[in-house]
């Protein structure tokens, strides 16, 4: 958990201004994953994100992590790019070239 938490996960030995020592991060960390696997899985067709927004409250610290990682938008344009390229190089003059060839243009294509 020290891995996917950083620094929340590392502070569990804290104390607040008055001197007291703080919850224990890392007991809170592992309820909510206890609690969250005892949990019935969501149905493909369901949304996630809706999901987390519902039960964030119940989750607090795993819906942080929810909310950055399932928020990443999918994107093919770097797919997108070297098929163009590879289309621009395999042309009607260029039909008999090795494919081990083809591959080496390329990456140098889009690497350079």
């Amino acid at each position: 958990m020290g891995d996917l938490f950083g620094n929340v996960y590392q502070g569990a030995e804290s104390t607040d201004a008055s001197g007291r020592p703080t919850v224990d991060i890392g007991n809170v960390l592992q309820q909510e994953m206890l609690i969250y696997e005892s949990e019935t899985p969501l149905p493909t067709d369901s949304d996630p994100l809706s999901w987390w927004k519902a039960s964030g409250s119940k989750y607090s610290h795993i819906a942080q992590l929810a909310r950055r990682y399932l928020s990443i938008p999918g994107s093919s344009v770097r797919a997108e790019r070297v098929f163009s390229t590879a289309g621009i190089i395999v042309n009607k003059k260029r039909s008999a070239l090795d494919p081990e060839n083809v591959d080496r243009l390329v990456f140098l294509a889009n690497n350079l």
